[in-house]
């Protein structure tokens, strides 16, 4: 993915990590209204991870704008991938499935069961989820790396949409 787009993406997991911290400290939250701002001059990103932690850090008509655009991303098959146009991959779905639940999404929508039937269905036979790299070096081909960090996302995803 484009640098930029790696550096806002940081940015956003770090204002989100942060902001239950803002309210009791003043400098700290002029601070991510900084990052903020600094993220809203990018453009749309091209990964799913961009797209989930955009409308994470969004309120009202923007965040509800950002998860629509985020639930048409979805292919066919239930899942998402990495970056939109791929086809589905554990790591995308499970990114997908962890910032829908977090912006309300029930476990009941016809989004989430059909991307819960793409993972459950996708899940090898030890348990994991073999994952394409993301890598220039091994691009689109698995390695142990990308099917640990699929494998953990698929988890979360799946344990923030149906977990207690």
């Amino acid at each position: 993915r484009p640098f930029r787009e790696t550096d806002e993406v940081t940015t956003m997991w770090t204002i989100l990590a942060l902001t239950p911290f803002a309210r009791q400290d003043a400098d700290l939250a002029e601070q991510l209204k900084l990052a903020q701002a600094w993220v809203a001059e990018g453009k749309s990103g091209v990964t799913t991870e961009w797209w989930v932690v955009r409308a994470l850090t969004e309120r009202g008509k923007a965040r509800n704008r950002l998860k629509q655009d985020l639930i048409k991303r979805q292919n066919p098959d239930g899942g998402w991938s990495w970056v939109e146009g791929k086809p589905s991959d554990p790591l995308g779905t499970g990114l997908a499935l962890y910032g829908l639940a977090r912006m309300g999404v029930q476990p009941t929508h016809k989004t989430l069961r059909s991307a819960a039937d793409y993972l459950l269905g996708s899940q090898q036979d030890d348990g994991s989820w073999e994952t394409p790299s993301t890598k220039r070096a091994n691009k689109d081909e698995p390695n142990p790396i990308s099917n640990y960090w699929g494998t953990a996302w698929a988890v979360i995803g799946l344990a923030s949409a149906w977990g207690s």
